[in-house]
């Protein structure tokens, strides 16, 4: 059978980061000396630029590039080539911390986006790069659930990626069941930032290892681990498109 890559109308391709805040954003313990702070951002600005520049690499993501980065077989890199104006990456965060269980503090976390994001009202390219993600997250965590790290975000996977077929919009100190945008997602790649060891867990599923980026406590995401984080999505953006017989409109 043959099926196309590009969706309906009111549905979308999405890649999901589960963004942890402590450990991950915000270090703590040894933290690094002379951290510098944009005034109003909780977060460290080398933590944030690193925010930035996943977000940047997971949006430019092309079959061309995945493939390259993954080694795809050169049939596979040709087909998503000659499709690759219908394929692009799609980044959206959902907050897996434990600060999701407080609205004052989504609250906070999105001003501190703001604030970051202000400050550098001359770079076009991260003005772009955040204007989605500074009012809401693409969804959170269930805040209700409360469960080891690994338990949690695959309660969300098993809640919506088979069956994704609308998105909470979470604006932190607002009433969120008034922000629910009814719309249709598919899941095509996700990976969790977390100082936590997702993957040497008891009974965990055997493949966390392609979704887990664990950072130093102390030191949170850094560019080394942006480049990981890259590859885990590229390989995950191929295994999907790969399973599509591509055609391409005329």
């Amino acid at each position: 059978m043959t099926r196309k890559i590009k969706l309906e109308a009111d549905s979308k391709l999405v890649d999901v980061i589960f963004l942890d805040i402590d450990g991950v954003l915000l270090p703590f313990g040894d933290v690094v000396a002379n951290t510098t702070y944009t005034d109003g951002c909780i977060f460290p600005d080398r933590n944030m630029d690193a925010l930035t520049e996943l977000l940047q690499k997971m949006s430019a993501i092309s079959p061309a590039q995945a493939s390259t980065e993954s080694n795809a077989d050169s049939t596979l890199k040709h087909k998503l080539d000659i499709a690759g104006t219908l394929i692009e990456g799609n980044p959206v965060l959902v907050l897996s911390s434990t600060w999701r269980a407080r609205p004052a503090f989504i609250t906070d976390i999105l001003s501190s986006f703001r604030s970051y994001v202000g400050a550098r009202k001359d770079d076009v390219q991260l003005q772009r790069t955040w204007r989605p993600h500074l009012d809401f997250f693409f969804d959170v965590v269930d805040p209700t659930f409360h469960a080891s790290r690994h338990e949690e975000i695959y309660k969300w996977i098993d809640d919506h990626v088979e069956t994704s077929t609308k998105s909470n919009l979470w604006a932190g100190g607002l009433d969120v069941t008034t922000h629910i945008a009814r719309r249709k997602f598919i899941v095509r790649s996700w990976i969790a930032l977390d100082d936590e060891d997702l993957v040497n867990v008891f009974d965990g599923r055997g493949d966390t290892v392609n979704h887990a980026i664990k950072t130093t406590s102390s030191l949170g995401l850094t560019s080394d681990l942006v480049d990981f984080a890259v590859s885990l999505i590229s390989n995950q953006f191929l295994a999907y498109h790969g399973s599509w017989n591509i055609m391409v409109d005329s």
